[in-house]
């Protein structure tokens, strides 16, 4: 059962600079025949209203809030639309009534001119502290700070102006690092990092409702003439070698579905484009996850269940924008190492045509192999790696269930039940623990090598087309 609002429409519209603010604009058109009003949001107000709203929506909300770092304003303009549109969605239903409040507080129209003309407002929206280096002997740690406007910036700190900042604003000692007897090395440097970010992400909160504390984080997030400063494109490029990454298009071709990702290198900063299906994305998904061991970084990845319609097609495409954005982003944090060769790969320009699409009689796949398995979201998947006899790799990850199916279609070709021959059979339990999950990871290993070759027999030509479609990474 569904509920009117008092409002036929909600809309974050544009954004705006006011008195070095940025504020996003939401028109707000109330029902029946009056006139739409419009209000400027920062973006804190609406995350504010996220965090109130977040208990009554757990598992419901299917748009993601834009993060406060990686995401440039128009991106988080339309991040914003969605997100508010989808809450707003939620409050017409009996079950989500109690939002209603919090949205009328929210799009009260005697808030437009407060909001709006407000006094002057602190620069500093976010901040991160990704990593630390040792210069010298001296360890400096880096802080990736985000204003009002977007911009982002690095600088770099000692422990010892930290600790001397910190007496400076007497905020919170009880949680800020302490400083030991000996250097701070390994563990506990990491340790240390850990605990100043979650002591100066509290300042930063506390700083809110403190005018005292805002000019003086100000004054420590100026750079010092003996702090090794980087901006915006050289975080960047300490990353990836890569300033921007982001998706810009969608189309259709050949009634397959493909994603335009414009691609800004570092050094010559002339973009450049891929095109790159749905599937592309997901096995970045699956190797990031397998190679971190982090399930994580699949939270926020679309569902492959969406209708073919351009509403959704769009709707996934701001989607994957979103979570390769965020992945850009964590590429500078804890999982660098193993994230940056993900990210240079996936992102390489050589990759503008897929390596399937590009295949010709010369170029087909020569070997393979079933290396590992890894869970998605409670369904095994079975890493296939692919090797083209230009030397290329590809990967392609299939679960038990298109394995069988595969096997079944072989045994309706000339090589009958030979195709069955050797596949594991199927458990009526869930498979869970690892030593039959290694089995059963063997067992189809050796069983799809030798079918494998069996296919590239000419007694068995009509095998070759199966296990081709099967190894497309765009299927």
């Amino acid at each position: 059962m569904s509920s009117t609002l008092p409002w036929s429409l909600v809309s974050v519209v544009r954004s705006e600079r006011r008195d070095g603010q940025m504020l996003f604009i939401i028109e707000v058109k109330p029902a029946g025949d009056d006139e739409a009003y419009f209000l400027g949001k920062r973006y804190n107000m609406f995350a504010h209203l996220r965090s109130e709203v977040k208990s009554h929506l757990k598992g419901v909300m299917i748009m993601p809030f834009p993060p406060k770092l990686g995401t440039n304003i128009e991106q988080r303009r339309r991040m914003l639309d969605d997100w508010l549109a989808e809450v707003v969605s939620c409050a017409r239903e009996e079950s989500h009534a109690a939002l209603r409040p919090l949205l009328y507080e929210f799009l009260a129209e005697r808030t437009a001119e407060t909001t709006a003309l407000g006094g002057t407002e602190f620069i500093i929206e976010a901040v991160k502290m990704p990593e630390y280096e040792d210069r010298d002997g001296t360890t400096w740690f880096a802080i990736d700070a985000c204003s009002l406007d977007s911009h982002l910036f690095r600088i770099w700190k000692t422990y010892s102006m930290f600790a001397h900042f910190q007496k400076d604003v007497d905020f919170n000692p009880a949680i800020f690092p302490k400083k030991g007897l000996t250097k701070c090395t390994g563990e506990a440097l990491e340790e240390r990092r850990q605990q100043l970010v979650i002591w100066f992400t509290q300042l930063i909160s506390a700083s809110e409702a403190d005018e005292q504390l805002k000019p003086k984080i100000q004054d420590f997030l100026v750079p010092q003439t003996d702090s090794p400063v980087q901006h915006s494109n050289e975080v960047q490029i300490s990353c990836l070698g890569i300033l921007a990454a982001r998706l810009t298009d969608v189309a259709e071709r050949g009634g397959a579905v493909y994603y335009k990702v414009e691609v800004v290198p570092a050094e010559s900063h002339e973009p450049y484009f891929l095109w790159k299906r749905y599937s592309m994305f997901l096995n970045l998904c699956d190797s990031v996850v397998h190679t971190t061991g982090d399930p994580n970084y699949a939270l926020d990845f679309p569902s492959k269940l969406l209708s073919r319609g351009e509403k959704s097609l769009d709707h996934r495409k701001r989607a994957l924008d979103f979570w390769l954005t965020s992945l850009f982003d964590a590429a500078g944090g804890s999982d660098r190492e193993l994230l940056r060769p993900l990210l240079q790969q996936f992102l390489h320009e050589s990759e503008k045509m897929p390596p399937v699409l590009a295949c010709s009689s010369e170029t087909e796949v020569s070997s393979v192999s079933v290396p590992s398995y890894h869970d998605r979201q409670g369904t095994i998947f079975y890493t296939i790696n692919c090797h083209l006899s230009t030397g290329a790799d590809y990967s392609v990850a299939k679960s038990y269930s298109m394995f069988h199916e595969l096997a079944q279609s072989c045994a309706q070709c000339s090589i009958g039940q030979v195709a069955l021959s050797g596949f594991p059979p199927k458990s009526f339990l869930k498979m869970t623990n690892k030593e039959s999950l290694n089995y059963r990871l063997h067992a189809l290993s050796k069983w799809f090598v030798a079918m494998f070759e069996r296919s590239q027999s000419a007694d068995y030509d009509d095998v070759k087309p199966w296990l081709k479609r099967f190894l497309n990474p765009h299927i």
